[in-house]
Formats: structure tokens, C-alpha cells, sequence
């Protein structure tokens, strides 16, 4: 995840207040759960994506691409190619779900009419141990 400090201020002030490691996230051991998809639908419409990734621009929203696949060639092919067999990885902040991985995969889920979606509630306890510092 990209630092915080990159992000537009509208969308930081939304967002943890901690840098993570996918790979440490993936690596903790949580029982996947159902959700209903429209408890992260949120973020498909706040410029979570890059225009030109790897780039942090964070330019695109997600549902331009769900909306006209035509848009972005190389989200649109993550979004196709985005395994369903794993869960979106969420934590609470703030009183409501935030997706920490799987943009795509909830893309994808929109996409395909899907009502619920495999999610891992990452407990706060957790982040120790998936942080990353910045030196």
C-alpha cells in the first residue's frame, strides 16, 4: 500500500493511519467470512487507482472502469484475471469497513452481479505485525 502521505487529502483523511505489507496481511492466518458487497461498494467510486500504475496518482476511480471496461485496458484486465477464490482483505476504521486488498476483486464481484463476498476481517491487533515503517 502507498504511503498515506501520497494519498489526496480527501480520500487520507478517509483512510488508516498506517502503511501496510500485502504479503504480511496475506500471511495471517483468518478464517474468511461472507459480507454483502455493498458494505465496500464505497470505494469504488473515489480515486483509489492509478491512472498510469505503477505511478500513486490515484486519478481513477474504480467504477469508471466497471462502468465502460473500454476505459483502462490494464485495470480492466486485472479485473478480469482477478482471482475470486481469494477474500478481500478488510479492517474496520472509523465505523465502517476499509479494503486494505482486493480493489479488483470487488470490482470484479460488482461486475458479475454478485450479492456477497468472501471477506478476512483483519483485526486491529494485527497491524504490528503487517505494518511498514518508513525510514
Amino acid at each position: 500500500m502507498p504511503s498515506k502521505l501520497l494519498m489526496p487529502p480527501d480520500i487520507a483523511e478517509l483512510y488508516f493511519d498506517f502503511d501496510w505489507d500485502r504479503r504480511k496481511v496475506w500471511a495471517l492466518s483468518i478464517t474468511p467470512e461472507p459480507l454483502p458487497r455493498s458494505a465496500l461498494e464505497w470505494h469504488l467510486d473515489l480515486p483509489f487507482w492509478s491512472s498510469r500504475p505503477p505511478e500513486p496518482l490515484f486519478d481513477l476511480q474504480p467504477r469508471r472502469v466497471i462502468d465502460d471496461p473500454t476505459y483502462h485496458a490494464a485495470h480492466e484486465r486485472r479485473i478480469a484475471l482477478a482471482d475470486m477464490s481469494f477474500p478481500i482483505d478488510v479492517m474496520e476504521h472509523r465505523g465502517r469497513l476499509c479494503v486494505m486488498d482486493g480493489l479488483h476483486r470487488l470490482a470484479r464481484a460488482v461486475r458479475e452481479g454478485r450479492d456477497m463476498v468472501s471477506v478476512r476481517r483483519i483485526p486491529r491487533s494485527a497491524v504490528p505485525l503487517i505494518r511498514v515503517t518508513w525510514d
